[in-house]
């Protein structure tokens, strides 16, 4: 029985999703939401997943495209034109014009959505996403994540050391800007974001004096370092369109907090709380009204893990879902949204 309700789920989706075209060509004239799904192909019974779009209110799902190598992530560019999947393919966000470009760990939108850097374990590297010339910017090891300044010219990068180092796209004017020492007051850099609209870098770190976590703050030149005391982790997601805040998850344990963080005062607003799911990604949308994010949860009755997307009012109200209200064991998995403009 548990098999026929996938079965007829899978065949209801299909018939009213899927196009004969795999791919839209005609254009966004209107504002959608865009993501990746899993579904059950009839005839072979395995999972399949699919790039797809829906109306902003969720209705009227389309399929775009079918991803054969079963992509787990999709990053947006910042002026909702573009995607990179993280099976090394960058495309036009309504699925033409798809292109193979790089295999990387983690990828990052430069603020003008012309460049992506994408690094692995010893390189970091910067791709034209027009020309798809690809450019070495640093042979070193232990790359943990990479992120642009909002001149779209300069890259912060951290390793598994602990470091915070700015470098030019070129490859030129490296600088280290911050090292944590073990027993020192700061001893692990976690994660970094920095603003797409000044000069302003984000790190969490622990604080090896107080054992607590703190969000720090530090000027493109190092300088100016403040930060704030808050028990739990941050791992940041996505600026609004002001550069003024950005969206965070905090980790307490096996509890998870959608957050917003201010970035002149440091402080941290706390949206929604989750215990034992998973925030994978959350963004604003483009005139910074609305909060997009998806939720991963199991259904231990099932012994299966399903995504869903989410969304709200900017100030925490009216949040539904937008893949459905309720689970079950025939519910698409809905994950990574973002926005066209």
């Amino acid at each position: 029985m548990k098999y026929f309700h996938i079965l007829a789920f899978a065949l209801v989706l299909l018939n009213s999703c899927k196009d004969d075209n795999p791919v839209d060509t005609s254009g966004d004239k209107a504002q959608y939401i865009y993501f990746l799904t899993d579904t059950l192909n009839i005839k072979s019974r395995e999972t399949e997943t699919y790039y797809a779009r829906m109306d902003t209110n969720g209705t009227n799902r389309k399929y775009l495209m079918r991803l054969w190598y079963g992509p787990e992530k999709a990053t947006y560019s910042p002026d909702g034109k573009k995607v990179v999947l993280d099976h090394r393919t960058v495309m036009n966000i309504n699925g033409t014009d798809r292109r193979f470009f790089a295999d990387a760990n983690g990828f990052a939108w430069s603020p003008n959505s012309s460049y992506v850097a994408h690094w692995s374990y010893d390189s970091l590297k910067v791709t034209d996403v027009n020309t798809l010339e690809t450019k070495l910017v640093a042979a070193e090891k232990y790359f943990s994540k990479a992120v642009w300044a909002h001149d779209s010219k300069t890259l912060y990068y951290t390793k598994r050391d602990s470091s915070i180092t700015s470098i030019r796209a070129d490859g030129s004017e490296r600088k280290i800007l911050l090292k944590a020492v073990l027993g020192s007051e700061i001893d692990l850099i976690a994660d970094i974001t920095a603003s797409p609209r000044e000069d302003i870098i984000l790190f969490t770190h622990r604080n090896a004096i107080t054992g607590k976590a703190e969000i720090g703050v530090i000027k493109a030149d190092g300088s100016g370092r403040r930060v704030t005391n808050d028990a739990g982790g941050f791992i940041f997601h996505n600026w609004s369109p002001d550069g003024r805040r950005v969206l965070a998850v905090k980790y307490i344990g096996k509890t998870q907090e959608l957050c917003e963080i201010d970035v002149q005062s440091l402080s941290i607003r706390s949206y929604l709380q989750f215990t034992e799911k998973d925030i994978l990604a959350s963004s604003y949308s483009p005139d910074g009204t609305k909060i997009l994010f998806t939720l991963s949860e199991k259904l231990y009755q099932y012994g299966l893990s399903y995504s869903r997307i989410f969304i709200m009012n900017n100030n925490g109200s009216q949040l539904r879902s937008l893949t459905s209200d309720t689970l079950t064991e025939s519910t698409p998995p809905e994950r990574y949204a973002g926005w066209s403009k």
